[in-house]
């Protein structure tokens, strides 16, 4: 009994107190791999949702959000800045069907402001509105097969015999309804300024 008094009864607690501190520790790592295992299980499960948001988000900004804003503004200024950058020049069809409309109606104000100017300068203004005013048809009509390249235009009349250059003339082969009859023609019309003018016989010419 001595002995065993003597033999540092509490040598076996410390053992026993030892075994206790590795199972805790034991313990204590396997809590913290589980811990981790969760932290790493709730991270991938965190992180799956928001790449995939994020990348919905992504998409939205740029299709719907950034994509659709930013070109409507741009295509309404691309179709602002075209349509008020447009070109008014008058296509040859283009006055040859406002001339037959004019003729048609009965149109003197416009078939007169339309001459060219080396037709008032032959004839003089108030000759040729009273002869455009006799020219109303019912039936007038173009039909445009052929349009050449502009080019200096000869304007010659008849009586007296007298020719004018014209520049910038372009030769029309068309098709012409007058009084109801078609008719193959060439006709010669001049750009003045964004315009396009034709020519007439205004009657005789004022002696000079």
């Amino acid at each position: 009994m001595t002995e065993q008094g003597d033999r540092e009864p509490g040598r076996g607690r410390p053992r026993r107190g030892l075994g206790w501190a590795a199972l805790a520790t034991g313990l204590a790592v396997c809590l913290a791999a589980g811990l981790g295992l969760v932290t790493k299980a709730g991270a991938s499960s965190t992180v799956r949702p928001v790449s995939s948001t994020g990348g919905s988000a992504e998409r939205s900004a740029g299709g719907s959000t950034g994509g659709s804003a930013q070109p409507d503004d741009s295509s309404s200024s691309t179709i602002s800045g075209t349509t008020e950058g447009s070109s008014s020049v008058e296509a040859p069809v283009e006055f040859l069907d406002a001339l037959s409309a004019a003729l048609r109606s009965g149109d003197v104000a416009f078939l007169a402001d339309r001459l060219n100017p080396a037709v008032i300068t032959r004839y003089g203004a108030a000759p040729c509105r009273s002869s455009v005013a006799t020219l109303t048809d019912s039936t007038a009509h173009f039909s445009v097969t052929s349009v050449s390249a502009p080019a200096d235009f000869t304007w010659t009349t008849a009586d007296p015999p007298r020719s004018t250059v014209v520049p910038d003339t372009v030769t029309v082969e068309a098709t012409r309804v007058r009084k109801g009859q078609s008719t193959a023609v060439t006709i010669h019309i001049s750009r003045v300024g964004d315009q396009f003018t034709w020519f007439t016989d205004c009657g005789a010419p004022p002696a000079g």
